[in-house]
């Protein structure tokens, strides 16, 4: 099993911030990464972000996205948030499996960021050498959890819902935790 962990929002000062982890089973990646490719590519975008698309080009890719196969958990958060503290609560109670092979986490966190993970996963007796930074443009799985964070804190700062709730609801039947 590969772990993609992005969130989104935690440097706010209001609404909330989302921890999203996506799970995706080693056997299947190659077929999402492929199809979150292709989707990109059709789109004619390099690499899929939240924060930096338009809404035409979000709704496209959510439309490709939400039809593959992959399981998501979602911690949501009220802001103010200490992201240190949230993050050791969150992820205490989200990483639960025994047969991970790889943790990727966005590469543009802090330092601290990745120590807290690590202290975590050896808290639960997982290796650190599974948890690995990388950049967005280089695992469509980071890209995917990207979409998710950013689509569920949207729909939990109840912003946008006419646009936000239909693909929220498809991401629903995806998500097997949603701690708040």
């Amino acid at each position: 099993m590969l772990i993609f962990i992005d969130e989104s929002g935690i440097h706010k000062k209001v609404e909330h911030s989302s921890f999203a982890l996506a799970y995706i089973e080693a056997e299947n990646y190659e077929f999402l990464e492929r199809k979150i490719k292709e989707t990109e590519e059709v789109l004619k975008i390099e690499n899929f972000h939240w924060a930096e698309t338009a809404w035409e080009v979000k709704r496209k890719f959510m439309d490709e996205v939400l039809k593959l196969n992959f399981k998501v958990k979602i911690a949501i958060v009220d802001n103010p948030v200490n992201p240190a503290v949230e993050l050791e609560r969150v992820l205490a109670h989200m990483v639960i499996e025994r047969n991970i092979k790889k943790i990727y986490i966005d590469g543009k966190k802090p330092k601290w960021y990745e120590r807290k993970i690590k202290k975590i996963l050896r808290d639960k007796g997982i290796s650190v050498r599974k948890l690995k930074t990388v950049k967005d443009s280089q695992y469509a799985g980071i890209r995917l959890a990207d979409m998710v964070a950013g689509l569920s804190r949207s729909y939990f700062d109840k912003k946008n819902l006419d646009k936000i709730s239909k693909y929220y609801k498809r991401l629903q039947e995806k998500i097997i935790v949603i701690l708040e």
